[in-house]
């Protein structure tokens, strides 16, 4: 069996890609950009810990960024924290991608209305860079799905 992957290894070098967002009919009304640019970065490398600076890039030229921490707890485990977790995400590190356990961001969608969406969240490395699939939901309905493709920067 194969080793999983060293995600301080993959993302030495920054990633970035197209994002495209899929909402279900009954949320339609909700104000959420259908495309955007994802960049995503390792910033302060110490050993097992490092920070994660993703950058997302809508359509009207706004930029919005979140810094989680990570650190890794066994060769196949790491977990990482941000202000806007209740509590950490837990990734499980395979030879091509990762699998998140479910976790809960509070997101903005309303000003400064911000709701608990829970994340569902698979990373596959693929041939020519990796596909970031993430299933929304809002007390269990779902309200997205997220596809970002990215490659090295």
């Amino acid at each position: 069996m194969s080793a999983p992957i060293d995600l301080r290894e993959t993302f030495a070098t920054p990633w970035e890609g197209d994002a495209v967002v899929e909402v279900p009919w009954y949320v339609r009304w909700a104000p959420t950009p259908r495309r955007f640019r994802f960049r995503t970065e390792i910033a302060d490398l110490r050993g097992e810990e490092w920070d994660v600076v993703d950058t997302m890039t809508l359509p009207d030229g706004t930029v919005q960024r979140r810094t989680m921490h990570a650190r890794l707890v066994r060769d196949d485990l790491v977990e990482s924290t941000a202000p806007d977790m209740p509590r950490p995400a837990r990734l499980h590190l395979r030879p091509d991608g990762f699998d998140f356990e479910p976790y809960v961001i509070r997101t903005p969608v309303l000003g400064p209305l911000r709701l608990p969406l829970r994340h569902f969240d698979k990373v596959r490395l693929t041939g020519d860079g990796l596909v970031d699939e993430i299933v929304l939901r809002f007390l269990g309905v779902r309200v997205a799905r997220v596809t970002i493709r990215m490659r090295p920067a």
